[in-house]
């Protein structure tokens, strides 16, 4: 039999990899691909199987594991019905589970109101569940009158009467992969 190479495949944490139909893998002049016998490599973190239609199907075996492995897939012929003709013929595929991320969140204070002429200061408290990630918090929107201190994650500044009413403010923090925008009033 000759083996075309099966494309490796990656995946996010959580999702599937894509079912692979062998046959379209595998040519063999002297047998039909009903009579090819397919096999793997042992695999240390995921779970391989090939049904009796050829369909393989490649699972973690545990939803948190990520990384890449190499699977060797290996087929076989009849050898004609003589078992001394058997031909064998193999190829890898590399499977890599990416981590999973999860989007970044901003904490902003309740309490927001100011008045005319009073110093105003609120702390934002950015998290994510990724402890791994370097989080960056930004002030897009402000008033004139409203500072952002990015080193503090501090909004400060001091209002003056013509900044009466409602003043938009929009901040977003950014995990390097994803930004959450927060905005209020």
């Amino acid at each position: 039999p000759i083996i075309v190479p099966i494309p490796n495949q990656t995946i996010v944490q959580g999702n599937a990899y894509n079912i692979i139909n062998l046959d379209s893998y595998i040519y063999d002049a002297e047998d039909a691909d009903q009579y090819i016998n397919w096999a793997v490599s042992s695999s240390q973190n995921f779970t391989v199987v090939i049904d009796g239609n050829r369909q393989a199907t490649i699972t973690p075996k545990n939803p948190d594991w990520k990384g890449s492995e190499s699977i060797t897939f290996m087929a076989t012929d009849r050898g004609k019905i003589i078992t001394a003709l058997k031909k064998s013929a193999s190829t890898s595929a590399t499977f890599t589970v990416n981590a999973l991320n999860h989007p970044p969140s901003i904490t902003i204070p309740a309490d927001r109101e100011t008045y005319v002429q009073d110093y105003f200061e609120i702390k934002l408290t950015a998290a994510d569940a990724d402890a791994e990630d370097n989080l960056v918090l930004t002030a897009t929107i402000l008033p004139e009158w409203l500072h952002f201190n990015a080193q503090t994650s501090t909004l400060y500044g001091t209002a003056g009467s013509q900044h009466i009413g409602s003043n938009s403010v929009k901040v977003t923090v950014n995990d390097q992969l994803v930004s959450v925008d927060s905005s209020f009033f």
